[in-house]
């Protein structure tokens, strides 16, 4: 495959912004015309000039239209020359995402698996390809498929407490996003592929490497994401690809080298990639369509979206934690009695009884939620129910998470770190549509619990044994503009002091 200079891409993304004013003229009275309340777009971005200028992530502009349109059910807004809009009314979002789920079931991924072999995978895949895949995976993800990982899970909290100490023995500063990454980073490559990485002390380590690839954005990236956008013809047809070469190398044969090893081997792990093994062979009968490729693009989206979203949640909660130390001691006090009414054990019952421990977390997923909007697309001509709006095929949909997640009317003083807010009375008292950490509805995060075990035992390690304070110049997080899953712009570094001495 050969490969294009960045100044040929500019080039034709030059041509694609020329196409893209046309559609612009022919497309920009669309909501106007509809008498629906929108924001004045301008020429080829459309209501995204700060996501292109690098200023503002997609989810924090959608708070912006958000606050300007105080008392509408729904914004219209282009997302350069397509039409989008942006739900607010709870009861409308349950209409999308459950009621008629059916007919906003696709996210707004443009990919083409046979060019690009990794998007393949379920978080991407559209209509029945998604359907196939997610009743494929469900089996995966069930609690009592977690139970059998979990000692896998405890083995990595316990290498995470022991790096810890040789950084604080060796004088360097904590940065608690890093640290968290290379916890996380381990805890899949065990999971899922069945591997010791050492990632925690080897700063070569290939798996972190293919994930600082994988959520590298550059220009070149967002070049041919418009590139995509605009036109996944022209896309695809020059052989470009949004993932490196390098990514989708390293995870395809990884994936075929440890399904050959396995199938010579009595061994079992109980990790994701013996219950995919499982599943193409259940009944005694082999599921063809789950080939090497196959495995290779889920087991590629288990470790993308594992690792960020998770190291994301566990380094926020602890920046949040050193800033409200009172909620940290409650915290522990928690953690401390729940181990001690299991012989002094960390249990995976013992875990899901911790009650405040899923508060803080979930108020962490309230202030920083890992997706701050959901994309989805309509696929069927919808009129949302009492309205006069009628939705035609193809009209994008953002669901403003962070909006939601800070509107005063549900959760009061927005900008407070509060774990009450997620007491059992307090969540039955609020619409559950207007907390979206993880999605809602048949299309929500399919690994939900993994990703929550995972973050919890992070967590329960650091805190049983550390202390974390706020340093000097400790400040708000900002997140990077250009990645879609949330991702701090800078380190998050902390204060780090052993208990009890």
């Amino acid at each position: 495959m050969f490969k294009i200079d960045l100044s040929y891409l500019i080039v034709i993304f030059i041509g694609l912004v020329i196409v893209a004013v046309y559609k612009f003229i022919n497309w920009r009275n669309y909501w106007k015309d509809k008498n629906v309340p929108y924001a004045s777009p301008l020429p080829i971005v459309g209501n995204y000039i700060d996501f292109f200028l690098n200023r503002k992530t997609l989810g924090d502009i959608y708070r912006d239209y958000y606050l300007q349109f105080p008392n509408e059910k729904f914004v219209g807004l282009f997302r350069m020359q397509h039409p989008t809009l942006m739900i607010k009314d709870p009861e409308l979002l349950k209409y999308v995402l459950i009621k008629n789920f059916n007919s906003f079931q696709n996210r707004q991924m443009e990919h083409n698996e046979l060019k690009e072999k990794l998007t393949s995978n379920m978080f991407t895949a559209n209509n029945e390809k998604w359907r196939n895949s997610r009743h494929k995976l469900s089996p995966t993800f069930t609690s009592g498929k977690l139970r059998n990982m979990f000692y896998l899970i405890l083995e990595k909290g316990e290498e995470l407490h022991r790096c810890t100490d040789l950084l604080l023995e060796s004088g360097q500063e904590i940065h608690v996003h890093e640290l968290m990454a290379k916890y996380t980073t381990e805890v899949i490559g065990s999971c899922a592929f069945g591997l010791q990485l050492n990632s925690m002390m080897d700063t070569k380590d290939s798996f972190r490497r293919m994930g600082r690839l994988t959520f590298k954005t550059d220009l070149e990236r967002i070049v041919k994401i418009f590139i995509r956008a605009i036109s996944p013809t022209i896309f695809y047809a020059l052989g470009l690809k949004i993932f490196p070469q390098s990514v989708e190398d390293f995870f395809v044969k990884t994936v075929k080298d440890i399904v050959m090893e396995r199938k010579n081997s009595p061994i079992k792990r109980n990790d994701f990639i013996d219950l995919l093994l499982e599943l193409k062979y259940q009944d005694g009968k082999e599921d063809k369509e789950m080939d090497d490729m196959f495995m290779a693009a889920q087991a590629f989206i288990f470790f993308a979206a594992g690792f960020e979203t998770s190291s994301m949640i566990m380094s926020t909660t602890l920046h949040e934690l050193a800033m409200n130390p009172d909620i940290q001691e409650r915290l522990f006090q928690e953690i401390e009695s729940a181990v001690a009414k299991n012989d002094g054990k960390l249990t995976y019952d013992g875990i899901v009884e911790m009650e405040y421990l899923d508060m803080v977390i979930s108020e962490t997923m309230r202030k920083y939620p890992v997706l701050r909007y959901i994309p989805r697309t309509c696929t069927a001509t919808n009129k949302l129910p009492d309205t006069d709006l009628v939705l035609e095929k193809g009209t994008n949909i953002a669901i403003p998470v962070i909006a939601l997640h800070y509107d005063p009317k549900y959760f009061p003083d927005p900008d407070k770190f509060d774990p009450e807010r997620f007491t059992a009375e307090a969540k039955r008292e609020r619409h559950p549509m207007v907390y979206l950490p993880f999605g809602e509805g048949p299309r929500n995060c399919i690994g939900l619990r993994f990703g929550k075990m995972q973050s919890k035992i992070g967590l329960i390690s650091m805190l049983r044994n550390y202390i974390f304070e706020p340093i000097e110049n400790t400040k708000k997080i900002n997140f990077k503009p250009w990645n879609f899953v949330s991702t701090p712009t800078d380190n998050l570094i902390l204060y780090v002091r052993k208990r009890n001495t």
